[in-house]
């Protein structure tokens, strides 16, 4: 909210699977609660479409970076970053 995005889709990427890693169960229960933490955004699995994303590197590495064609907006320090896409 602070980022003054209010609604809309918002992507949700393990670093695992961006890095070419199976999701897990694992993956897919924080996605979960992820999706319910969320409400009023509709959270896109796996996605890094939406102008905004969710990488989730708690379970994997705390100092994932941002993918190219992203910038971080906030970095939660233990591993929850929310990336904004560059204009293109």
């Amino acid at each position: 909210m602070k980022a003054g995005y209010r609604g809309g889709d918002i992507g949700y990427m393990p670093a695992g699977v961006l890095h070419g890693n199976p999701r897990t169960l694992k993956d897919d229960q924080y996605w979960v609660l992820t999706r319910y933490v969320m409400i009023p955004w509709n959270v896109l699995q796996d996605s890094l479409a939406p102008a905004y994303v969710l990488l989730d590197g708690t379970r994997s590495d705390p100092s994932v970076e941002a993918p190219d064609g992203f910038v971080k907006v906030y970095d939660s320090m233990d591993g929850l970053v929310l990336l904004k896409k560059l204009s293109q």
